[in-house]
């Protein structure tokens, strides 16, 4: 929570009556600017990583696959936003499975 009001997707408010709020409008929230703003380690396979001692990646072929498949991924989030997800037909669903009354 502390990361997402830091970041300004969310808004945290102190005291008896405090809580949290959406720092942003709904339609101002990208899915896969937030998944890349939150998420530490996107790495899908070892070589991604600074760390690498895979003895095998100068001749395998994974590498550029896991990232086109990782990039198509970020590609595919981008063109949505959390109003996405909050259509008129899942609201009644979701407030009842987060306990929001």
């Amino acid at each position: 929570v502390q990361e997402l009001n830091h970041k300004g997707y969310l808004q945290a408010i102190r005291g008896k009556q405090g809580g949290l709020l959406l720092g942003r409008a709904p339609e101002d929230i990208n899915i896969g600017a937030l998944v890349r703003d939150t998420e530490q380690d996107l790495a899908l396979v070892e070589c991604f990583g600074k760390q690498n001692k895979c003895v095998i990646t100068g001749a395998c072929r994974l590498k550029p696959m896991f990232a086109e498949a990782l990039e198509a991924f970020f590609r595919v989030l981008d063109g949505y936003t959390l109003a996405d997800m909050l259509t008129d037909a899942q609201r009644p669903q979701l407030l009842r499975l987060l306990a929001i009354d």
